[in-house]
């Protein structure tokens, strides 16, 4: 794959799974990347644009764009096939990001928060989407770790279903409105 000009985040320190790093470096990446999140939504048009060929312009048709490239082009880390490739955990990443924001953007009452609460919680210092109009206050969308379990099943030639993207995407505005 072509990779253009793109470009990872790096949060400016090494790190580990945010789950196992202190608070300190969890709040340091969170709030690095949403000081970076324009930057990354921009890298990752420009790989659709240069690599898929398709625009993200937030319509439900550029998300399915979205998926159909990303299934595509995912791909396991050769030297650890239970592993993405390295660049594709950036790319999730950003995908993440550019899906919560167009949440954001059709759901005005959500936002990014860093989930602090449950140390056993997947999301747990993680960059997450709250503010859903369900009982549960720690409800979140974690959109970022929903599209690396997505990857991972592709790259293992597992079953995934097309369309998963947008039905993510759809998924979470019902509960955005409390439809559960």
């Amino acid at each position: 794959m072509d990779w253009g000009g793109y470009e990872a985040f790096s949060p400016g320190f090494a790190r580990g799974p945010l789950h196992e790093v202190d608070r300190d470096a969890a709040e340091m990446h969170f709030f690095g990347l949403m000081e970076e999140k324009q930057e990354r939504k921009r890298q990752l048009a420009e790989l659709a644009r240069h690599s898929g060929g398709f625009e993200l312009d937030g319509s439900d048709e550029s998300v399915e764009a979205l998926d159909r490239w990303f299934r595509a082009n995912v791909e396991a880390d050769p030297d650890r096939p239970e592993r993405l490739k390295p660049i594709w955990y950036a790319v999730a990443q950003d995908i993440g990001l550019w899906l919560g924001d167009l949440l954001i953007e059709r759901h005005p009452h959500l936002e990014w928060r860093l989930f602090v609460w449950g140390k056993t919680d997947v999301s747990y210092q993680r960059p997450v989407i709250m503010g859903f109009k369900v009982p549960n206050p720690k409800y979140n969308a974690d959109f970022e770790w929903t599209v690396d379990v997505y990857g991972h099943r592709l790259a293992k030639g597992l079953k995934a279903p097309e369309g998963k993207l947008l039905a993510m995407l759809h998924h979470r505005e019902e509960d955005a409105e409390g439809k559960l």
